[in-house]
Order: C-alpha cells, then structure tokens, then sequence
C-alpha cells in the first residue's frame, strides 16, 4: 500500500477534534461533565442554593477542551510553517509487511513496525496509528495511490492489529 497525506488545517482540525472530543474517554468526561452541571441546575432550581463549583467547573472544564482544540491547530500550523514555510508538508507512507514506512516531504523518515503499533483508530477521512512511544502516523484515505482504504483495513487485521 501506499498513501500520501497533505498535512493542513483540514488535517490538523480532523485530528485534533478527534483527540478532545471524540476519542471515548473525552465523551465520557464531557457526559460526567454535562451531568456535574446538571445537578448544579436542578440544585439551584429546588433548593435556590447556587453552588458555583457545580455551575462553574463544567463550562471551564468545555471552555478549555475548546481552547486546546484551537491552540493545537494554530501551534501545529505555525510548527509547519516554520519548518516548512509556505510550502504545506505532506507525507508519503509505504505499508510493507514488515513495517509501515512514513517519509516527511522535509526528508524526515520514520519506520513503524508492527509489533511497536499501540493502536489503530479510523474516523471518516483518515486512519490514525499510535506508536508504543505515541507517535501518531496518519493515513488519509483519499490518500492511497497503491491499495485501498478497505485493503489497508483488512491488511492491519491480518497482521492482527485492532482497529477502533
């Protein structure tokens, strides 16, 4: 297989959105969270008590999950263009059977073998690989030149690697 993937904002928002607000924990969190507020809601309404922990924690705890979201972005596009200049970086990853091999348009290459994969997450537009040292390697979809984004997915499960 081979892919190539364009490392832009669009990129940048799907991964990061993924990561504060999509991933399992975070919509657990944000679901206790929402919950916590809640009751701070319900409290004020029957005994007219405000607690402003119960009222306040929650919207900071989202308020900052959204700030994160946005910081990420922008810090990760000002990182590229300070490496890269105006040129948008792009990888070209090259699936082996040994290892997946992910080459940085800055001539950067990193070799992820299989038995270092911690986990593999597919959202709609791109497939998500973490390193046992969590580094993510990403493979667009719309990316591949060589294979298909079904193949891939039977390709990692052949190999025995759970895909989320």
């Amino acid at each position: 297989f081979e892919c190539r993937t364009v490392h832009d904002k669009a990129w940048a928002k799907e991964l990061y959105g993924f990561m504060y607000f999509k991933r399992t924990a975070m919509v657990v969190i944000h679901i206790v969270f929402a919950l916590y507020f809640l009751y701070g809601v319900y409290d004020l309404l029957k005994w007219g008590e405000v607690s402003l922990f119960l009222l306040i924690l929650p919207p900071l705890f989202i308020g900052l999950a959204v700030f994160r979201y946005f910081h990420s972005i922008k810090l990760t596009l000002k990182r590229q263009k300070e490496m890269c200049g105006e040129k948008v970086p792009e990888s070209v990853s090259t699936v082996t059977e040994e290892a997946v091999v992910q080459k940085a348009s800055n001539g950067a290459e990193l070799v992820l073998h299989y038995v270092d994969v911690k986990k593999v997450i597919h959202t709609k537009a791109y497939f998500y690989i973490w390193s046992k040292t969590n580094v993510i390697y990403t493979l667009a979809k719309d990316g591949f030149t060589v294979g298909s984004p079904e193949g891939f997915l039977a390709f990692l499960k052949q190999k025995g690697i759970k895909v989320k």
